[in-house]
């Protein structure tokens, strides 16, 4: 059978980069590659995987261990950031072994397969979409002989040119999908370093419980997984941190979905298992703050719960409204007092710089977020990736660089008419500043030290928060 080898390139644009965060740097196994591996293990063929972006291989390593292994199909996964590294990879990999099949998947050749297909020859097949069943089926066709362009949800380069097959429909059913293979990372739990401020334990590993977000935020490229919410059960879920707990150790997670809290039922379900069973796991979670509520925050401490991720995006009526995110200001400062007051913490993302942004609405979210009791604060810059709404009509309101390269959400490259990019550097540096130096969050943060490595985590997010803050001159 053909063998396959599933490739998470490194991103290989550092240098596009904002701030200096390669003290606090983190990785995390790629998920979908891993759901990926499962699905094609499943059907009998042999697969190998590489994570050259965790394991910091350059691009001819990466190379070379490809060519110099038996693989007859490669199949990389790439974000907009990443997908030149991939194409770099794969021409190299063309060169040595003309014969071996080049796929692309991910989230950035679905948002705009034909342009990434003619701006790099070097593929031979995208895929469009969730890849599990696409993969596979392909392999199968690959396998046979067949024409590739009959399997639903790939765009297909051919003699005459570039073919798109019929859109797969989405999995309906997630729980069908086969564990991630998590044997196939050389170790789960020395090869990857997690967010030293949003993991307790040690340990850690993160996990993805559902696919598909109902909300309709203009920045967000939902292309991949789309609107549809799906979730795993409960029980395929508990099944998960089970063999992660008793397999790998694990004592911390992260679980990484859109919208975590969506379903009462099942999250009740979970967190009562979790309690039931003393798994003795710390956790946290990303959250829509719309479905806060008291006896599902209540449920989630007691589970192991202790922080929670949030979208707040801008503290500007008018901002959110350009969004479409849909939570009011009033919504938002609820939530963050209802989850505080129950005991456990917010992180709240902010984005500056987006369309229609000025210096006052930059003013109301470096407020909003001190007004805000928030444990952690993070602000990126608005990045109109391929996909996303804003991606059609950045050049309308403002500078916009449409250098895929340079897309990452820390490099700014959407300046909105009436702003400069030193003004929303400057904005930056001001927000970080007067959001974390001040005695009362300095404070905190020194309450929760629980142990050495709590202290040393602490002395590097401050030496971090430093160059933030004093990497140049301010222009405020």
């Amino acid at each position: 059978m053909k063998h396959i080898c599933l490739l998470n390139p490194p991103i290989g644009n550092g240098s596009c980069n904002e701030w200096d965060f390669s003290i606090v740097d983190t990785s995390s196994p790629p998920i979908g590659l891993l759901y990926l591996a499962g699905a094609i293990g499943r059907e009998g063929y042999p697969v190998s995987l590489i994570d050259a972006e965790s394991s910091k291989l350059s691009l001819s390593e990466v190379v070379n261990k490809i060519i110099n292994s038996p693989f007859e199909v490669v199949g990389i996964s790439a974000t907009t950031p990443a997908i030149h590294s991939a194409a770099e990879i794969a021409s190299g990999i063309k060169k040595a072994k003309p014969g071996v099949l080049t796929i692309i998947g991910g989230p950035h050749v679905t948002a705009v397969p034909t342009e990434t297909m003619n701006e790099f020859p070097v593929f031979d097949v995208g895929v469009i979409g969730e890849g599990e069943e696409t993969v596979t089926e392909l392999l199968n066709a690959f396998s046979g002989g067949r024409d590739l362009s009959d399997v639903k949800g790939l765009i297909v380069r051919g003699k005459d040119g570039l073919k798109i097959s019929e859109r797969r429909e989405f999995i309906s059913d997630i729980d069908s999908l086969a564990l991630p293979a998590w044997d196939l990372l050389p170790s789960l739990t020395r090869d990857y370093r997690y967010s030293i401020i949003e993991t307790h334990g040690r340990p850690s590993a993160a996990i993805v419980t559902s696919r598909g977000c109902p909300n309709k935020c203009s920045f967000c490229d939902r292309k991949v997984f789309g609107n549809i919410y799906r979730e795993h059960s409960a029980e395929y879920v508990l099944e998960m941190i089970r063999l992660l707990k008793f397999k790998y150790g694990i004592k911390d997670l992260m679980i990484f979905d859109d919208n975590f809290m969506i379903s009462k039922a099942r999250l009740m379900k979970i967190c009562g298992s979790l309690i039931k069973e003393k798994l003795d796991i710390s956790w946290f979670c990303v959250s829509n703050l719309e479905n806060f509520e008291s006896d599902k925050l209540k449920a989630m401490k007691e589970a192991g719960c202790w922080l929670i991720e949030v979208g707040i995006e801008s503290g500007s009526r008018e901002i959110l409204n350009d969004m479409k995110r849909g939570a009011t200001l009033e919504k938002i400062e609820s939530a963050v007092k209802m989850a505080d007051s129950l005991g456990i913490r917010v992180k709240g993302n902010f984005i500056f710089g987006n369309i229609n942004e000025t210096e006052g609405t930059l003013k109301s979210s470096i407020n909003f977020a001190k007004k805000l009791n928030l444990f952690l604060f993070q602000q990126t810059f608005l990045t109109p990736f391929p996909g996303s709404e804003i991606y059609e009509i950045a050049e309308k309101y403002g500078s916009f660089d449409s250098d895929w390269k340079k897309m990452n959400n820390f490099y700014i490259n959407f300046v909105p008419s009436g702003l400069t990019k030193d003004k929303l550097l400057a904005y930056s540096r001001k927000a970080y500043a007067s959001f974390y130096l001040r005695p009362g969050v300095i404070f905190r943060h020194i309450l929760d030290i629980k142990s050495f490595a709590g202290i040393k985590n602490l002395f590097l997010s401050f030496i971090t928060l430093l160059k933030v803050v004093f990497r140049k001159k301010r222009v405020l």
